[in-house]
């Protein structure tokens, strides 16, 4: 009994959570300043002060997840990378972490890793709806990127039952388009017209030649807004793009 609290806890476990109490107390400072160097924008001194409070309690996994976040912010990819990695080994169902190991990996060129990881946090049912959607996304994107359209078209359909948005009709009618699939493609594109207009009005009213302000921005890369391009890829413009690619 002499090793042990009248509750059962263990005097040395006991101990261990006293010491990382005052670890974090100790900290405090560090970690107050660097939340208030964010709020200034200040990134590069936040992300020191956040080392500098994890030093002290590496323990605490809201403030180093981001720590994590504010690396990638940085482009310091490979270092964001061995954080999140680091992190998973406690916390192996985080689907935002694994999104961020995913992001970092793929602007290291380690497209496979990438993929795994987006895969892996998309099929988490634990994690919230918006995190599996933006994984599955992010996972299709990189396939259509690297020209795996049979895979993307896997993707597409793993995800079908959470989307029902602009983005997934849009990326729907690539894979289809890329794979020759015409009668499906058509359809998914009419689908992320009809989806665009709902939300965001017809394409005269965003600026049909130009960039729309209310366009998706991630759809959108400057040549006028996507749901305009898409009512524009009739079956001879698909069949003129793929003879054109081959």
């Amino acid at each position: 009994m002499l090793n042990s609290r009248a509750d059962g806890t263990p005097r040395r476990g006991r101990r261990k959570l006293v010491t990382r109490h005052i670890l974090r107390f100790r900290g405090y400072p560090h970690l107050d300043r660097a939340y208030r160097l964010m709020k200034q924008g200040k990134v590069q001194d936040a992300t020191d002060e956040l080392a500098s409070y994890l030093r002290r309690d590496p323990y605490d996994v809201a403030a180093r997840q981001t720590y994590l976040i504010l690396l990638y912010e940085q482009g310091r990819y490979a270092e964001t990378a061995c954080e999140a990695t680091s992190l998973l080994k406690d916390e192996s169902q985080n689907a935002s972490v694994l999104v961020y190991r995913a992001l970092a990996e793929q602007r290291l060129g380690q497209t496979a890793q990438a993929l795994m990881d987006f895969r892996d946090a998309a099929a988490n049912v634990s994690a919230p709806r918006a995190e599996r959607v933006f994984a599955a996304n992010s996972e299709i994107d990189l396939l259509i990127h690297t020209g795996n359209f049979a895979e993307a078209q896997k993707a597409v359909e793993g995800i079908a039952r959470e989307a029902d948005d602009f983005a997934f009709y849009y990326r729907k009618g690539m894979v289809a388009d890329a794979l020759g699939h015409d009668v499906d493609a058509q359809s998914a594109y009419q689908a992320a017209i009809n989806k665009a207009i709902k939300d965001y009005g017809p394409c005269d009213s965003i600026g049909g030649g130009g960039t729309g302000s209310n366009a998706p921005e991630s759809l959108d890369r400057g040549h006028g807004p996507a749901a305009c391009r898409a009512r524009n890829r009739t079956p001879q413009h698909r069949l003129d793009t793929r003879t054109r690619r081959s």
